[in-house]
């Protein structure tokens, strides 16, 4: 296995390889803290089992969300789920905070945080801006400084604090993204397909147990991923998981065997042709093609 192989960062808190895996975490601190000393870069990584909220105050950032870049100028919020390959070119003192979340702590909290913000807002990388939304921008703002507060001056019910500050910044954050543009019934019901897939790409599920999920006919959640996808259902349940094997075979050292398993195909060789007839080239090709350059 080749150096650069090794080299491919996995880090619980980026740059942080010695972090618990406490249930509780939960961290917040400035964009400069660790982009200034790297000349305002962050190359590609992914954490594992933390969320990251990053809220652009000030500044420009070119922001690479798995295969997506997203260029930035003024305030934004940046939703980054766990295992996904992220990037960062900030100018020069740009201002904003990162927060990062352990991920058991929003999915078991459901007293402060619904479970619905787990499968809607948090499933998936996104970019939200606060364009004309400048009073969502200040309440996110003043709840981060309130955490900010909670951290850096411990007292009773701090905990409790915490996780309900965490609750109401996510439901900000929930409410911008349902005020966005392009809310018809259409380009809603194809977030929410592409949120599902998202969740159940590795089960393989048929466009009929979609259509089920979201209590629609198949033909109006087909027209509804073509309108806005240009593709179906299935073509986009087969590029996630493609996806996926891609950045299984570069961002981590499981076998190919084990990845194919991890991505629930049965037919170790039913997976290594689909992936072929995507890609062009079969999965250990593509892996050594991706160290050799």
């Amino acid at each position: 296995m080749t150096a650069s192989r090794k080299q491919i960062p996995q880090f619980s808190l980026e740059g942080e390889q010695n972090w618990f895996d406490d249930p509780q975490f939960v961290h917040l601190e400035d964009i400069a803290s660790r982009s200034r000393e790297r000349e305002w870069v962050i190359n590609p990584h992914r954490h594992t089992r933390l969320y990251q909220i990053l809220l652009l105050e000030h500044g420009e950032a070119s922001v690479t969300l798995d295969t997506e870049q997203f260029n930035l100028a003024g305030h934004w919020a940046i939703l980054i789920p766990a295992g996904i390959v992220h990037s960062f070119r900030f100018a020069p003192n740009t201002v904003g905070k990162v927060l990062s979340i352990a991920e058991t702590l929003i999915i078991n909290n459901h007293a402060a945080m619904p479970a619905a913000l787990h499968t809607t807002l948090l499933s998936t990388p996104t970019c939200l801006s606060f364009t004309h939304q400048e009073d969502c921008f200040s309440s996110c703002q003043t709840l981060v400084n309130l955490l900010q507060t909670e951290f850096n001056y411990p007292q009773v019910g701090r905990t409790t604090m915490i996780e309900n500050l965490l609750g109401s910044l996510l439901i900000q954050l929930q409410r911008l993204q349902n005020s966005l543009p392009s809310h018809n019934s259409d380009d809603s019901l194809a977030l929410r397909i592409k949120q599902l897939i998202h969740t159940h790409f590795r089960e393989h599920w048929s466009v009929q147990d979609y259509a089920s999920a979201l209590n629609v006919g198949e033909k109006k959640l087909t027209r509804a991923t073509q309108k806005a996808f240009g593709r179906t259902v299935k073509e986009l349940s087969l590029e996630r998981l493609h996806l996926e094997a891609k950045r299984q075979l570069v961002y981590t050292q499981k076998s190919i065997e084990e990845i194919s398993h991890d991505l629930g195909y049965a037919d170790f060789g039913y997976f290594c042709r689909s992936f072929k007839r995507l890609e062009g080239k079969t999965p250990a090709q593509y892996r050594q093609a991706a160290f050799t350059l």
